[in-house]
C-alpha cells in the first residue's frame, strides 16, 4: 500500500489512514465513476463529484470517500452507514457531519456503539464540551474526546477533574497543545509520562527530546514523525538504533520530496538506495531516473510502474481543482495493490 511495494518491500512504521486518505481519488472524477464524463475535458469537480450513484464504484475506498462526501452534502449522517470494512473513514464521516448539525439527539439514537461514540467524539469537539464526552463508555474512546476538546481549548485546569489514565491523556493533551513537556510532570503512570514527552517532541519537531525517550520503539517512531511533517529526510539520520527502519523512513520521505539527492543518505545498502532511485522516478515521474538501477529486475520493474504512472498523472491534470489536483497525484494508479 506504499508506493515502493512493487519491489516487494513493505514498511512498519506508516499509518495506512494517512497514506491512504486519498487513495484512488481520481476514480472519483474521471469517467470510470461516471460514464457521463467526457474524460477528455478538464473534470469541474464541484459540479461532477456527485453526478453519480456511490453504489456504482467498484473500487471500495473510492466509495466510502463517496459516501463520507455525499453524507456531508446531504448532512445525513445515516448515509455514513454506507460505508463499510473501514473505520477511519467512517469516524470522518460522523466527524465531518456532527460537526456541522452539532445535534446531541443524533448521536444518542445511533444505535452501533463505536458509530455513536465517533459521534459524540466530533460533537464535543466541535462544541468544546468536555461532559459531552460523558456520554462514552469506552474508556479507549472517552480518552481520545478528551484529547480532542482539551487540545482545541488548551484547557489545563479541567485535567484535575478526572482520575487515573484520563487524567493523564487529560495532560498529555495540554503538553501537546502548549508545547510544553512540564505538563507530563503531572501524569500518574510513568508508561504514560513518556507518551507525554513524545507527544511534545512531535508537536514542538523537536528530535533532540525524541532521541531522550526511553522506550526505543517510541524514539523511532518520533523522529520519523518529525521528519516526515518537516520533509527533511535527513533527520531519519538520528535513528542509530536500527538501519533497516533507518532506510524506511528516509524512504517514505523521499515520496513528498521527489529529490534524488535524498537517496544517497542510504550510504551502506546498494536494495534501499535502488529502492529509492525507484520512488523518485515513480514520484516524478521521470523513466531516465531508472537508470540509475543496477539490478534488472528492479530496473524493469521501476520502469514499467513509471510507465503506469506517466498515464494515471495525466488523468489527474484532467481536474481543474488544484487542491483535489495535487491530491490525485499523491495517489495510486487503480491497478496497485
Amino acid at each position: 500500500l506504499v508506493d515502493y511495494i512493487f519491489f516487494g518491500v513493505s514498511t512498519k512504521f506508516i499509518t495506512v489512514s494517512k497514506k491512504l486518505l486519498f487513495l484512488f481519488i481520481i476514480l472519483v472524477f474521471i469517467a470510470a465513476c461516471n460514464p457521463k464524463i467526457d474524460s477528455t475535458q478538464p473534470i469541474n469537480t464541484s459540479q461532477s463529484i456527485f453526478s453519480f450513484n456511490c453504489d456504482n464504484i467498484s473500487d471500495q475506498n473510492v466509495r466510502n470517500i463517496c459516501f463520507t462526501d455525499l453524507a456531508l452534502k446531504k448532512l445525513d449522517i445515516s448515509v455514513c452507514d454506507n460505508i463499510v470494512r473501514n473505520s477511519i473513514y467512517q469516524a470522518d464521516c460522523y466527524n465531518n457531519v456532527i460537526t456541522i448539525l452539532k445535534d446531541k439527539e443524533i448521536c444518542k439514537n445511533i444505535s452501533n456503539i463505536n458509530r455513536k461514540d465517533w459521534c459524540f467524539i466530533g460533537l464535543a469537539i466541535a462544541k468544546e464540551d468536555l461532559s459531552i464526552c460523558n456520554e462514552i463508555s469506552d474508556i479507549v474512546s472517552k480518552k481520545r474526546c478528551i484529547r480532542g476538546v482539551v487540545t482545541k481549548t488548551k484547557n489545563v485546569s479541567v485535567c484535575e477533574d478526572f482520575q487515573g489514565s484520563l487524567r493523564d491523556s487529560c495532560y498529555t493533551a495540554v503538553a501537546g497543545s502548549k508545547n510544553d513537556s512540564s505538563f507530563c510532570n503531572n501524569i500518574i503512570y510513568e508508561s504514560n509520562k513518556d507518551s507525554c514527552m513524545k507527544h511534545v517532541a512531535i508537536e514542538s519537531e523537536d528530535v533532540e527530546s525524541c532521541k531522550s525517550l526511553k522506550d526505543s520503539y517510541s524514539k523511532t517512531s518520533c523522529i520519523w514523525e518529525i521528519a516526515d511533517r518537516k520533509d527533511e529526510p535527513n533527520l531519519c539520520e538520528s535513528i542509530v538504533d536500527d538501519n533497516i527502519t533507518k532506510y524506511y523512513c528516509i524512504l517514505d520521505i523521499v515520496q513528498d520530496t521527489k529529490n534524488i539527492d535524498d537517496c544517497n543518505l542510504i550510504k551502506d545498502s546498494d536494495r534501499f538506495k535502488e529502492l529509492c532511485f525507484g520512488n523518485v522516478a515513480v514520484r516524478t515521474p521521470d523513466l531516465s531516473i531508472c537508470d540509475e538501477i543496477k539490478t534488472e529486475v528492479t530496473k524493469d520493474n521501476c520502469v514499467e510502474t513509471v510507465n503506469r504512472y506517466i498515464d494515471y498523472y495525466s488523468m489527474c491534470d484532467l481536474i481543474q481543482d488544484e487542491y483535489y489536483k495535487d491530491k490525485c497525484k499523491k495517489g495510486y494508479p487503480a491497478n496497485s495493490e
